[in-house]
């Protein structure tokens, strides 16, 4: 995560004065500077065959793309390509949220050919414009936990959950992979990686698809695609 923005607004402050992306919490108020946990991106970054860019690259120990945009580069004014990561930062920048200005950016760019897909993370908070406009239309959106994931250095454990959204192609791996962090939508519905059939006993009155026929011993569409 890099921080592109020269101005923060006032968040709300603790006792020590000290102010977190969008809740109270151990960081450092003047530092935007929070890299994604291994354990989160390198599940993914194997799904999809690894990460072409990293958009907002600069505190990471290990690099998670072999291109990287950082701080200096703005990877709100760069064309993006390939596989891309995305850790923006999270801070208010004196206009209004910078995830508002990075989710933007997401949408450019994920319809030009350029770009393949776009996996992000986010802090969660359902109560934003952002979230609504942007996140719901993501094709996959993981909700990490049980539990939080700290980041890298130091006192870096967040009072807030975290989301992971996909922009493009969600293939069984990535699809796989977001669901061993957490409970994982798609198309705004609950992804299950195995779906249970409802048990049809009267011969298939009144069934519904991906039910399960008793009398014809298989599921109720093949049945009545058969007969059809």
């Amino acid at each position: 995560m890099n921080d592109t923005s020269e101005n923060r607004d006032a968040r709300p402050r603790g006792e020590d004065g000290c102010r977190s992306p969008i809740t109270l919490a151990s960081m450092d108020p003047d530092n935007n500077e929070y890299a994604t946990p291994p354990e989160i991106w390198r599940p993914l970054s194997r799904a999809v065959g690894g990460f072409d860019l990293d958009a907002a690259s600069g505190a990471e120990s290990t690099s998670i793309a072999p291109d990287r945009l950082t701080k200096e580069d703005d990877g709100l004014t760069q064309p993006w390509h390939g596989n891309v990561w995305l850790n923006p930062p999270w801070s208010t920048n004196g206009n209004g949220s910078a995830k508002d200005d990075w989710l933007r950016k997401v949408h450019n760019e994920i319809n030009r050919d350029a770009v393949d897909r776009v996996v992000l993370i986010l802090p969660v908070d359902t109560s934003t414009h952002w979230f609504h406009d942007y996140v719901l239309d993501a094709n996959a959106v993981c909700f990490v936990g049980p539990g939080r994931i700290s980041f890298e250095g130091g006192d870096r454990n967040p009072s807030f959950s975290l989301l992971i959204a996909v922009y493009g192609p969600v293939n069984d791996e990535l699809a796989d992979a977001l669901n061993t962090l957490g409970a994982t939508m798609r198309g705004r519905s609950i992804y299950d990686p195995a779906p249970q059939q409802t048990l049809v006993t009267d011969g298939g009155q009144d069934a519904r698809p991906g039910d399960y026929c008793v009398d014809c011993a298989g599921d109720i569409a093949d049945a009545i695609r058969s007969v059809m």
